[in-house]
């Protein structure tokens, strides 16, 4: 029998702590993603937290909040396919994962570099679509800043448990 120093303990238990707190965010950016593209996919407006009002245009030096303008614009597509719905793939994707990294044999080989890749994907996705926002259209939706946050955040904790895999 070999004995767990507590160094290993507390590696195990900080790997786990940060796998549930990955799930929760990667549900959250899942459950913003799913709104938004129930939305687009069935022409409705969402709400948008946050709203400037009608008519106010965001240009240089200002900035407009409007949900609706941003998910109709030409970023709101890539290759035709809504933006919404390619980042609830994605969330789902780190999600399933991450559930599922326990169970079988290859997620636990290869999973926290699966990842790492797609939350890497996902976060350079998101800084883009943010620029896009902040300074080529200076109009900004309230959900997409929140989905680029919890991308943020997944991509955070997929480094850190990275970092611990690979130590």
């Amino acid at each position: 029998m070999t004995a767990v120093t507590t160094s290993q303990q507390a590696r195990a238990i900080s790997h786990n702590w940060l796998r549930i707190l990955g799930i929760i965010l990667a549900i959250a950016g899942l459950g913003i993603a799913a709104y938004m593209s129930y939305a687009e996919l069935t022409g409705q407006e969402t709400s948008c937290p946050g709203r400037t009002g009608e008519g106010i245009v965001g240009g240089p030096g200002t900035l407009a909040v409007d949900c609706g303008f941003v998910q109709n614009s030409i970023y709101a597509r890539a290759f035709g396919i809504p933006v919404a719905l390619l980042g609830m793939g994605g969330y789902l994707a780190i999600l399933a994962i991450w559930v599922l990294e326990d169970r079988i044999q290859l997620l636990r080989d290869f999973g926290h570099m699966l990842v790492f890749g797609m939350a890497l994907f996902g976060f350079l996705f998101s800084a883009y679509l943010t620029y896009t926002e902040l300074f080529i259209m200076y109009t900004v939706c309230t959900w997409c800043l929140a989905s680029a946050v919890a991308m943020t955040l997944v991509f955070i904790v997929a480094v850190a448990r990275l970092m611990q895999v690979l130590r």
